[in-house]
């Protein structure tokens, strides 16, 4: 039973790390495209400041997406689990 929570434990955490990392290499990508861009006169500064700040908006959120599936899934455990326990149950009483 332990090892089962551990090993879930870790797959959540490579999980969220995953996702963060993506979110930040995403960023990270937006920032060289960006500044390529601003330097053949594409794009301005406030312009690309604008979308970057928006873009960490975005990202956050769909980091915080990652997180809230995990908490999801640890507590969908146990639930599965107790209706299993009381479908037994009523099964012994019939």
């Amino acid at each position: 039973m332990v090892h089962t929570a551990i090993s879930n434990a870790r797959y959540r955490g490579a999980f969220i790390s995953f996702m963060i990392f993506s979110v930040f290499g995403t960023i990270a990508f937006v920032m060289w495209v960006g500044t390529g861009m601003i330097q053949s006169g594409e794009l301005t500064m406030g312009a690309l400041t604008m979308f970057v700040i928006f873009s960490m908006f975005v990202g956050g959120t769909f980091a915080g997406f990652a997180d809230m599936f995990s908490q999801l899934q640890k507590h969908w455990g146990p639930h599965k689990v107790y209706g299993k326990f009381y479908a037994a149950k009523a099964r012994m009483w019939s």
